[in-house]
């Protein structure tokens, strides 16, 4: 079942059930209604909006995540430590 299926079926069901209530719809094309700002956008707009909102949200949960288990690059750390281990050993006298 596809979204305007599901939207179609949903308002049908709502509108049978306020006149059921005895309610009365003053807007009788509230099922075809579209999201308030992005009607007048074309596609490729639409698409840029989902784009930067989903590029904000994996840069925030990758933040977040660093911060979280402390953010330290272990690689670099152990590169460091045995080059300093080298050069100790490379100081040291021969005998």
């Amino acid at each position: 079942m596809g979204l305007f299926s599901l939207n179609y079926a949903t308002g049908l069901f709502l509108g049978q059930a306020t006149q059921q209530l005895g309610f009365e719809l003053k807007d009788h094309n509230f099922r075809h209604r579209k999201m308030a700002g992005f009607s007048g956008l074309p596609t490729k707009g639409k698409n840029g909006i989902v784009a930067g909102g989903l590029t904000a949200f994996v840069v925030g949960v990758y933040i977040y995540t660093m911060r979280a288990v402390g953010g330290t690059d272990e690689i670099q750390v152990a590169i460091n430590k045995f080059e300093e281990e080298k050069a100790m050993k490379e100081d040291a006298p021969k005998t």
